[in-house]
This record gives structure tokens, C-alpha cells and sequence, in this order.
């Protein structure tokens, strides 16, 4: 309720850190570029001689000396050497080169992910290629007949655009406008409440006396808090203007005809 109550009296800081937020996201929203991302896949299958064995059928003849491969060959392709050549020979997206984590086979998952979708096709190739690059320099020296053979089983050559990338950093913008257009108007209003609220040590007696004669103007209104005060301030005695008692203790009055004192046992009733 308080904060609700605190929007309603700022309500123009608040809808101005509103529009602010709404501003930040759409030019976020234009700044910020698009992720596009492209996948293939390839399996290393056993050599011509080995899948002899069951009836020259590489599919059946996968064995985990297939995997430690193409282990080997992941991390040839992932080695910081090997993606500067391809950067330099004109593969500029970055790659992951990773083992398929929904089978056991001698399966590599390669993805590119980039900002322009040109580049993020071109560098598939480039990366893809490699594989079975780097297979054949592991087998240099070898005949074709025992040497394994990679075979590209998918290729996604057109880029997709991921909308999740995009969409977590504007969450974040949004997430911190909403926070600081609720935030700063509750902070201000609080500063400025305690700003009305007079401080204790800034009440002098000089304010104490000023605010007791003006009660004496209104009087029924105010009830002095400190008599003492009162009496030092105006003392009762002779020709004090709280007592018409002379030094004697005596009240009198002045004849209207002759102009004199008189007490007051001497008035004359109406």
C-alpha cells in the first residue's frame, strides 16, 4: 500500500522512468544483433578390412576404438591453433565441436553460431571439412583399406536466428527499468517526508516563546507547556502588564472624574 501510495504522489517520476525503460528496451531492441546458428553431424565408421567381419557392413562394426577417434579428432579441430587457420582462411563464426550426447556412437555435433548468417553457413563448411582433415592426417601412412572413414550423416547449410539470445539481455533491461521506475519514486518520497518532519534539535526556546505569544493573541487555543518560563518572561509585580497589582499587593483602579487611584474596595458598583 505504501508503495502504491508513494507512485500516486510521484506519479510524473514514475511514468517518466517508464517511458525511459520503454526507450532503453526498443533501442536494445534495434542495437542489439541478431544470433543465427547452423549444425551438422558426423560419424566415423570402422575401416573397409574391419567391416569384412560382418559382412562388410560399417554400421555393425562400431566399437569403442571408433569413439577414442573421434575423440582425437575433436579435440584436434577444437585446438586454438586449428580455429585461427580456419579464421584466417576465411571462417570467421565461432564453432563448438562436441561429442552427440544422444547416442553412443563415434557420432561429433559441430555448431556454428554467429551474427551474420553468410558467415555462420560458410564456416559450417569450413569446420565440417576439417573433420575428416584432421581424420586423414591421423591415419597418414596407412592403405585406404584399414584407414575409418567419416561420413556427414546431417548438415543444416541455412541459418537460423535464435530468439533466446536476444531475448535475455532485453529481459535484463526490462527486469532493471521496472525495478528503478517502482524503486526511485518510493526513495524520493521518503526523502522528502522525512525533509517536513522537523528535526528535535533544531527546536530553540526562542521558537518556544514566539510560538507561546502567539497563543496569548488566541487565547483557548494553546495551553502554556512551561510556566516557569512564562513568569521569567513576564514577570508578575508593579506595572507589569500580566498583574495591575502595585508592590503592595493592593489592586487599583483610576478615577475616571479625578483621575487618581483608588483601590478596589472603594469602586463604585454600576
Amino acid at each position: 500500500m505504501e508503495l502504491l501510495k508513494s507512485l500516486r504522489r510521484r506519479w510524473i517520476l514514475a511514468v517518466s522512468l517508464f517511458v525511459l525503460t520503454l526507450a532503453a528496451t526498443g533501442a536494445a531492441l534495434v542495437k542489439l544483433p541478431w544470433t543465427y546458428q547452423s549444425q551438422s553431424a558426423v560419424v566415423i565408421l570402422a575401416s573397409p578390412n574391419m567391416a569384412k567381419s560382418y559382412g562388410g557392413n560399417p554400421y555393425l562394426a562400431f566399437t569403442s576404438a571408433l569413439n577414442q577417434a573421434a575423440d582425437v579428432v575433436r579435440y584436434q579441430v577444437m585446438d586454438l591453433r586449428t580455429s585461427l587457420d580456419l579464421a584466417a582462411r576465411g571462417y570467421p563464426s565461432s564453432y563448438l565441436v562436441a561429442d552427440a550426447v544422444d547416442t553412443a556412437g563415434p557420432v561429433l555435433v559441430v555448431t556454428v553460431t554467429g551474427h551474420r548468417p553468410g558467415d555462420v553457413e560458410h564456416t559450417l563448411q569450413g569446420v565440417t571439412d576439417e573433420i575428416s582433415t584432421k581424420l586423414s592426417e591421423q591415419q597418414a601412412g596407412i592403405s585406404t583399406s584399414n584407414r575409418m572413414r567419416d561420413l556427414v550423416i546431417t548438415f543444416s547449410p541455412k541459418a537460423t536466428r535464435m530468439a533466446s539470445k536476444k531475448a535475455r539481455p532485453l529481459t535484463v533491461v526490462v527486469g532493471l527499468g521496472l525495478v528503478l521506475t517502482l524503486a526511485i519514486p518510493l526513495i524520493v518520497d521518503a526523502a522528502l517526508a522525512r525533509r517536513r518532519i522537523p528535526d528535535e534539535d533544531e527546536w530553540q526556546p526562542d521558537d518556544q516563546a514566539a510560538a507561546w505569544d502567539n497563543a496569548r493573541r488566541s487565547p483557548g487555543q494553546f495551553t502554556d507547556p512551561d510556566p516557569d518560563e512564562r513568569s521569567a518572561r513576564y514577570p508578575v509585580g508593579a506595572g507589569s502588564l500580566a498583574d495591575p497589582r502595585d508592590a503592595s499587593g493592593r489592586s487599583e483602579v483610576r478615577d475616571r472624574g479625578s483621575g487618581q487611584d483608588m483601590p478596589t474596595a472603594q469602586r463604585r458598583r454600576p
